[in-house]
């Protein structure tokens, strides 16, 4: 069964990557609809759509310039509940994928997922049928048992310093602390993403864009 039936209806993909929307917006033609897709290679631009247009479905992605996915979500769902939204992005960490979902979204497809899934996905968010969820679909986890990682604001500048490449001894003296009280706070820190070291923290930070 083609989207055909929901070809009076307005999509909107949102991706600062100009091929990947190309790519995205002829699936969803193959898929049978021939409604209005429009376009947006940023957090702004999706709101400024949403505050012009009638938009049925919004096919965001996470880490956009200007504002994430995220941040679009909340704006959009604030002044419209019942918008359909799904969430269409490389980053498959279940923490972050959990806080998108309890913030209101229609549904998750990661960008591995078969032209099979991402029709399904629409079609799940268009007819109303629930939440579509790509890695449940792959047994990947099965609930919303997972808390999105919440760092405070000492262990935010930790990681960008970290990230910068300074070392425990320099950020001691950056941030006027002792050499242990630093050590400490990185280690707690790697005991909190459940990573060895800090290479693997900077690669999972980046990788799931918690910062």
């Amino acid at each position: 069964m083609s989207l055909e039936k929901f070809s009076y209806m307005t999509i909107l993909i949102a991706d600062d990557h100009p091929m990947y929307r190309r790519g995205l917006r002829s699936a969803i033609k193959s898929f049978g609809f021939d409604g209005v897709i429009l376009e947006a290679k940023n957090g702004n631009e999706v709101i400024s759509y949403h505050r012009q247009c009638l938009i049925d479905l919004y096919i965001l992605d996470h880490k956009m310039p200007e504002l994430t996915g995220y941040e679009a979500v909340k704006i959009i769902l604030r002044s419209n509940p019942k918008a359909r939204i799904i969430l269409n992005t490389m980053y498959d960490e279940p923490s972050l994928i959990t806080a998108y979902l309890e913030a209101g979204i229609t549904g998750y497809i990661d960008k591995n997922s078969e032209p099979e899934q991402f029709e399904q996905a629409i079609r799940y968010a268009l007819n109303g049928w629930g939440v579509y969820n790509s890695l449940q679909e792959r047994n990947a986890y099965s609930s919303l048992a997972y808390a999105p990682i919440q760092f405070t604001k000492r262990e935010k500048q930790l990681i960008e310093l970290l990230a910068q490449g300074y070392t425990t001894h320099d950020i001691a003296q950056k941030l006027d602390l002792t050499f242990k009280t630093v050590e400490t706070y990185r280690c707690r820190l790697l005991d909190k993403v459940s990573v060895k070291n800090t290479s693997e923290l900077l690669h999972y930070v980046h990788k799931n864009g918690l910062m």
